[in-house]
Protein backbone atom coordinates (compact mmCIF):
# COMPACT_ATOMS: atom_id res chain seq x y z
CA UNK A 1 0.00 0.00 0.00
CA UNK A 2 1.42 3.34 -1.10
CA UNK A 3 0.52 6.58 0.66
CA UNK A 4 0.78 9.82 -1.23
CA UNK A 5 3.16 12.44 0.20
CA UNK A 6 0.18 14.71 0.90
CA UNK A 7 -1.39 12.07 3.12
CA UNK A 8 1.89 11.49 4.95
CA UNK A 9 2.24 15.24 5.50
CA UNK A 10 -1.28 15.46 6.93
CA UNK A 11 -0.60 12.50 9.21
CA UNK A 12 2.62 14.13 10.44
CA UNK A 13 0.87 17.44 11.14
CA UNK A 14 -1.86 15.64 13.06
CA UNK A 15 0.73 13.73 15.08
CA UNK A 16 2.59 16.92 16.03
CA UNK A 17 -0.65 18.70 16.86
CA UNK A 18 -1.95 15.92 19.08
CA UNK A 19 1.42 15.46 20.75
CA UNK A 20 1.52 19.13 21.63
CA UNK A 21 -1.97 18.93 23.03
CA UNK A 22 -1.31 15.88 25.19
CA UNK A 23 2.24 16.48 26.38
CA UNK A 24 1.12 18.83 29.17
CA UNK A 25 -1.34 16.38 30.70
CA UNK A 26 0.99 14.70 33.22
CA UNK A 27 2.70 17.90 34.39
CA UNK A 28 0.21 20.75 34.35
CA UNK A 29 -2.10 19.66 37.19
CA UNK A 30 0.81 19.12 39.57
CA UNK A 31 2.37 22.50 38.81
CA UNK A 32 -0.88 24.43 39.01
CA UNK A 33 -1.96 22.73 42.23
CA UNK A 34 1.35 23.87 43.74
CA UNK A 35 0.38 27.42 42.77
CA UNK A 36 -3.00 27.04 44.46
CA UNK A 37 -5.11 26.88 41.30
CA UNK A 38 -8.28 24.81 41.69
CA UNK A 39 -8.99 21.55 39.91
CA UNK A 40 -11.94 23.14 38.12
CA UNK A 41 -9.77 25.82 36.51
CA UNK A 42 -7.19 23.24 35.51
CA UNK A 43 -9.90 21.22 33.79
CA UNK A 44 -11.06 24.39 31.99
CA UNK A 45 -7.53 24.78 30.65
CA UNK A 46 -7.71 21.29 29.15
CA UNK A 47 -11.26 21.74 27.87
CA UNK A 48 -10.55 25.11 26.23
CA UNK A 49 -8.50 23.49 23.47
CA UNK A 50 -11.29 21.08 22.54
CA UNK A 51 -13.93 23.80 22.74
CA UNK A 52 -11.93 25.95 20.34
CA UNK A 53 -11.56 23.07 17.88
CA UNK A 54 -15.31 22.41 18.00
CA UNK A 55 -16.26 26.07 17.64
CA UNK A 56 -13.67 27.01 15.02
CA UNK A 57 -13.88 23.96 12.71
CA UNK A 58 -17.21 24.86 11.03
CA UNK A 59 -15.99 28.37 10.24
CA UNK A 60 -12.72 27.10 8.79
CA UNK A 61 -14.36 24.39 6.71
CA UNK A 62 -16.73 26.92 5.14
CA UNK A 63 -14.17 29.64 4.50
CA UNK A 64 -11.09 27.66 3.41
CA UNK A 65 -12.44 27.50 -0.11
CA UNK A 66 -12.24 31.27 -0.45
CA UNK A 67 -8.94 31.91 1.33
CA UNK A 68 -5.29 31.72 0.34
CA UNK A 69 -3.58 28.52 -0.67
CA UNK A 70 -3.99 25.59 1.68
CA UNK A 71 -0.22 25.25 2.05
CA UNK A 72 0.02 28.82 3.31
CA UNK A 73 -2.82 28.31 5.77
CA UNK A 74 -1.32 25.08 7.11
CA UNK A 75 2.11 26.69 7.39
CA UNK A 76 0.80 29.72 9.25
CA UNK A 77 -1.26 27.46 11.52
CA UNK A 78 1.75 25.28 12.33
CA UNK A 79 3.89 28.35 13.07
CA UNK A 80 1.14 29.87 15.23
CA UNK A 81 0.74 26.63 17.12
CA UNK A 82 4.48 26.61 17.78
CA UNK A 83 4.22 30.13 19.15
CA UNK A 84 1.37 28.97 21.38
CA UNK A 85 3.51 26.13 22.71
CA UNK A 86 6.32 28.58 23.51
CA UNK A 87 3.94 31.03 25.20
CA UNK A 88 2.42 28.21 27.21
CA UNK A 89 5.88 27.32 28.45
CA UNK A 90 6.57 30.94 29.40
CA UNK A 91 3.27 31.31 31.25
CA UNK A 92 4.89 29.88 34.36
CA UNK A 93 6.64 33.24 34.83
CA UNK A 94 3.33 34.96 35.59
CA UNK A 95 3.01 35.36 39.34
CA UNK A 96 -0.64 36.43 39.65
CA UNK A 97 -2.89 33.35 39.39
CA UNK A 98 -5.85 35.24 37.90
CA UNK A 99 -3.73 36.68 35.11
CA UNK A 100 -2.06 33.31 34.63
CA UNK A 101 -5.37 31.49 34.13
CA UNK A 102 -6.69 34.20 31.78
CA UNK A 103 -3.55 34.07 29.64
CA UNK A 104 -3.43 30.28 29.58
CA UNK A 105 -7.12 29.98 28.67
CA UNK A 106 -6.73 32.50 25.83
CA UNK A 107 -3.58 30.74 24.66
CA UNK A 108 -5.23 27.31 24.68
CA UNK A 109 -8.23 28.68 22.78
CA UNK A 110 -5.95 30.13 20.12
CA UNK A 111 -4.01 26.87 20.02
CA UNK A 112 -7.27 25.01 19.41
CA UNK A 113 -8.12 27.44 16.61
CA UNK A 114 -4.75 26.76 15.00
CA UNK A 115 -5.27 23.03 15.30
CA UNK A 116 -8.71 23.25 13.72
CA UNK A 117 -7.30 25.31 10.87
CA UNK A 118 -4.70 22.65 10.11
Amino acid sequence: MYLEPKILWILFITLVSNFGYAVIAPFLPIEYLKKGISDMLISFVFAMYSAAVILWSPYVSNSLIYMASKRTIIGVSMFSMGVCFALFGLADMIQNNDILIACVLANRFFQGMCSATM
